[in-house]
């Protein structure tokens, strides 16, 4: 993005390149900036077309790591809220039926398909954006599959009379 109000080009004019992690380099108050020593790393010209390519690639790159992060941080709060909801949902569940009353509780929460971002690199070196689904089933799909196989199991294993 070009700043319409750039100061013009000389031979002079240099730009303070911050680094990541960096500290900007300490001047003593006796000292003015303009005659404050500044490392020959820190200083640049401006940037090259290829420069200024590498580091907005950089930055989306950063930015997608960014996005899975908030999307996994997502995945769990949803998880996190399935769980509630199945908590609230037994206990509703449980008082209703000490209480003896035969209507059965509608859920407190019910669950379509959902699905958090995802930035990948693909073999060709480009970066999508993309969706990905979340089971919130899963848990109790494991669960079902894993009491049928002790089931079986038991089964074989107790003998028959």
């Amino acid at each position: 993005m070009k700043s319409s109000s750039r100061p013009p080009q000389s031979s002079n004019y240099r730009h303070l390149v911050c680094l990541a992690g960096g500290n900007p380099p300490s001047i003593p108050d006796s000292q003015s900036v303009s005659n404050a020593a500044v490392p020959k790393t820190l200083l640049k010209t401006t940037l090259t077309p290829a420069e200024e390519f590498e580091v907005r690639l950089k930055r989306l790159e950063m930015q997608g790591q960014r996005i899975n992060t908030l999307a996994e941080q997502l995945a769990r709060a949803l998880l996190d809220f399935k769980e509630l909801a199945t908590q609230i949902n037994q206990t509703n569940y449980t008082t209703r039926q000490g209480q003896n009353d035969p209507q059965q509780p509608n859920p407190i929460c019910q669950y379509e398909v959902v699905t958090v971002p995802y930035v990948y690199p693909t073999p060709q070196g480009a970066l999508r954006l993309t969706s990905r689904p979340l089971d919130l089933l899963e848990a109790e799909r494991e669960a079902h599959f894993l009491a049928i196989a002790l089931r079986q199991r038991r089964n074989r294993l107790s003998p028959h009379a």
